[in-house]
């Protein structure tokens, strides 16, 4: 009886298996990579900038923001974001995607919203 499958397809066969699923598991793992360091980076970020404008507007301070940034107060805010608990989200706000930090303090509502789409 003739063997289809001789040693040498075997051997091919398993070092062609072994490069996809080594080559799979690196991707997977450089975009999971990618994926927490582009979060913490934005977050921390963002999460400065948000104290920093919330006390230089509780205080009456003029304040600049970046290009990519707004900072918006009680009625300025979207409707998406006015009825949401305070915390960090990332959704679709007029056809862009955005990152958004929401914040009560002293009785006001703040969203601090920067633009992803540059990203």
């Amino acid at each position: 009886m003739f063997n289809n499958h001789s040693l040498k397809q075997r051997i091919a066969r398993a070092f062609v298996f072994l490069a996809l699923v080594l080559s799979g598991f690196f991707s997977l793992v450089s975009y999971i990579s990618v994926e927490v360091i582009e979060a913490q980076v934005f977050d921390a970020r963002l999460e400065k900038m948000a104290a920093k404008l919330i006390e230089q507007h509780g205080k009456g301070k003029d304040f600049d923001t970046p290009a990519d940034v707004r900072f918006l107060v009680n009625e300025a805010i979207p409707n998406e974001l006015r009825d949401v608990p305070p915390d960090t989200y990332q959704l679709m706000l007029n056809q862009r995607e955005i990152q958004a930090i929401v914040r009560i303090e002293a009785g006001d509502r703040y969203a601090i919203v920067q633009e992803m789409s540059d990203f």
